[in-house]
C-alpha cells in the first residue's frame, strides 16, 4: 500500500458585522435587538466561504432601586451550511449545516453605597447541536455481499455555568473589579481582576480599560486591553 501525505498551508478569516437598537418599554423596562452578520472562510480548497444571519434578543428591568436584572439571548436563528462537494469525491462530498450555539444569559446587579459598590451575578446557558453519522456493515443472505448503511441524526448538549463579581469605584473616574468565572468548570473556576479610567479630555469622553483571567495550564493568564472613545 502506498500512502500520499498532502500538505496545505491554512489561511483563515472570520467576521461580524452588525447593527444593534434598543426601546425603553417604561422608566423601569427596555429591550434591545441586535442583528448580524457572518463570514467564515477557513481556507479549504473547493470548498467556498460560508455566511449566516442571527439575532441577539436583550431585556433589562429595574427591579428596585438598587437591584437591576438581564435577559439575553444570542445567535438565534444562526446557522452555517457547508458545500464539501468540490473537494471531496462524490460519495463523501455533500452540504453539512452547523448551528451556531445558542446562548442564555440571565443576570443581576445589586448596587450599595450610593452606586459607588455594585455585586454582579450570572447564569449562562449554551446549547449546541451536531450531526453524528453511524457507519453500519450488514451482509445480505444468500450471496454474502456486504452493504454498508450510513445513519445519521443530530445530538443536542447543554452547558451551563456562572459568574460572580464586584465593582468598586473609590473615586468618580476609576472603578476596580474582580470575580470568579466558569464557577461549574470541572478545573474549578476561574479568578479575573481589573479595572477601569474615565476621564474627558476636553469634549470627548475616553473610557480605558484592564482586564486580567488566570488559565489553568500553558499560559497561565490571559490579559485584555480596551480603549473606548465616544464621539
Amino acid at each position: 500500500a502506498v500512502v500520499t501525505a498532502v500538505r496545505e498551508t491554512l489561511s483563515t478569516d472570520a467576521y461580524q458585522v452588525f447593527a444593534a437598537f434598543g426601546l425603553r418599554f417604561s422608566e423601569r423596562v427596555s429591550g434591545g435587538l441586535a442583528a448580524k452578520f457572518y463570514r467564515a472562510d477557513y481556507g479549504l480548497s473547493d470548498v467556498d466561504p460560508v455566511e449566516a444571519v442571527g439575532f441577539d434578543l436583550g431585556l433589562g428591568v429595574q427591579a428596585t432601586e438598587r437591584l437591576a436584572l438581564g435577559l439575553a439571548a444570542t445567535d438565534l436563528l444562526a446557522r452555517y451550511e457547508w458545500n464539501t462537494s468540490g473537494r471531496y469525491a462524490d460519495q463523501q462530498g455533500r452540504v453539512t449545516g452547523d448551528r451556531l450555539p445558542l446562548r442564555l444569559r440571565l443576570g443581576a446587579t445589586y448596587a450599595l453605597f450610593d452606586d459607588r459598590l455594585k455585586l454582579l451575578a450570572e447564569y449562562a446557558s449554551r446549547f449546541t447541536w451536531r450531526e453524528v453519522r453511524t457507519v453500519r456493515t450488514e451482509t445480505l443472505p444468500g450471496d454474502g455481499t456486504e452493504r454498508e448503511e450510513t445513519e445519521e441524526k443530530i445530538v443536542s448538549r447543554h452547558d451551563a455555568t456562572g459568574r460572580l463579581g464586584v465593582a468598586y469605584r473609590p473615586v468618580e473616574m476609576l472603578t476596580l473589579r474582580a470575580g470568579l468565572d466558569r464557577l461549574a468548570a470541572e478545573l474549578g473556576p476561574r479568578p479575573t481582576a481589573g479595572f477601569g479610567l474615565r476621564q474627558d479630555i476636553g469634549q470627548l469622553p475616553v473610557r480605558v480599560s484592564y482586564g486580567f483571567a488566570y488559565e489553568r495550564g500553558p499560559g497561565t493568564a490571559m490579559h485584555l486591553f480596551a480603549l473606548r472613545l465616544s464621539l
